[in-house]
């Protein structure tokens, strides 16, 4: 993403009235119990990206739900927003939640960290197999 995406969506996610973090898609809502059953054991963190995650109202039903989630957008005003949400949450949730402000450009996705990749809303075509090899073996893409 260049400098002038940034600023878009910065402009996007300052604007009156776009305060609220919006709840999770009807989508996620369907799956995430089923998401939720194959967690790692409570012991051991089953992580989770939530990809151009904007305000991250994925990346926050992720945390509610036990995964450690990493949670990437080019948006500052958009990861000051989430990271706003975080702390509303109890501690033990909060601490699974990490935002981050990524340019998804030029920013790789390490191979094999994740047991759960989430993008709802964005397209990466040029992506998709750097995507299917930032799974661990059994890992969901829930695109």
């Amino acid at each position: 993403m260049s400098d002038a995406d940034r600023v878009q969506w910065n402009a996007r996610y300052l604007e009156p009235g776009s305060r609220a973090i919006p709840e999770p898609t009807e989508f996620m809502n369907a799956w995430i119990e089923r998401l939720a059953a194959v967690r790692r054991p409570e012991h051991e963190p089953t992580p989770a990206l939530d990809l151009a995650c904007g305000t991250g109202r994925h990346a926050l039903l992720l945390a509610r739900h036990g995964f450690s989630v990493d949670a990437w957008d080019v948006s500052d005003a958009a990861i000051a927003r989430l990271r706003g949400a975080q702390a509303s949450l109890p501690s033990s949730q909060g601490a699974r939640l990490r935002a981050v402000r990524v340019d998804l450009d030029i920013t790789p996705i390490p191979p094999e960290s994740y047991d759960l990749l989430v993008v709802s809303r964005f397209l990466l075509r040029g992506r998709l197999p750097e995507l299917a090899a930032a799974l661990r073996p059994g890992g969901t893409l829930l695109y």
